[in-house]
């Protein structure tokens, strides 16, 4: 087996307007297995970010892990890479925590990931709220973009229920149960979400 270990007060990539970041890797390579654990630890704007990958090196399946937080700052750092029409989509007063693990199949290709997220005081989608949290599920295979356990709360609305969709043809199905106002989420649906509660 082979290890490696690296610090770097600043890395920065240079063909991308991002500033330059503190790292800490740690690699492990078994020889014999062809098998190789990389942990990186950073700092990504003004948030820490733990992330581990183990796979292997010959077809590039394996498994991916990583969990920090998602910040206003760093949002703005994350726009850079999002198409314009989506910058907008989300706004940030409190961090968002974000726990994610993946499933790669050969050629580091996602098979199944998992989030878990929970956020503070946010604007998303034109819907405000001071408190949120879901366990997301991607299936690319099964063309499946799934939020369970999801929660949403405003000052005097609590909602729990379920988002799923299909990814390729883009139909969704959105459960919400509980004591909320049906005008504070309108920012989600076009007009006829606010006729239909006239």
């Amino acid at each position: 087996q082979f290890s490696l270990s690296l610090a770097a007060a600043r890395v920065q990539k240079t063909d991308r307007a991002l500033p330059a970041v503190p790292l800490v890797a740690e690699t492990r390579f078994a020889l014999g297995q062809r098998l190789l654990d990389v942990d990186l630890s950073t700092r990504l704007a003004d948030a820490p970010w733990h992330a581990r990958h183990s796979g292997s090196v010959a077809d590039r399946a394996g498994a991916l892990t990583a969990d920090g937080e998602l910040t206003p700052a760093m949002l703005e750092h994350v726009r850079l890479f999002l198409p314009e029409k989506a910058r907008p989509i989300l706004e940030l007063t409190d961090p968002l925590s974000l726990a994610l693990s993946a499933e790669l199949s050969p050629g580091a290709k996602p098979a199944r990931v998992v989030a878990r997220a929970s956020a503070g005081r946010a604007v998303a989608g034109h819907v405000s709220f001071d408190r949120a949290g879901a366990l997301l599920v991607y299936e690319p295979g099964a063309r499946l973009f799934r939020a369970d356990e999801l929660v949403l709360v405003q000052k005097d609305s609590l909602a729990a229920g379920s988002y799923v969709m299909d990814t390729e043809s883009l139909a969704y199905r959105f459960l919400l149960d509980g004591p909320f106002r049906p005008a504070s989420i309108s920012g989600w649906f076009s007009g006829w979400w606010d006729r239909f509660w006239e």
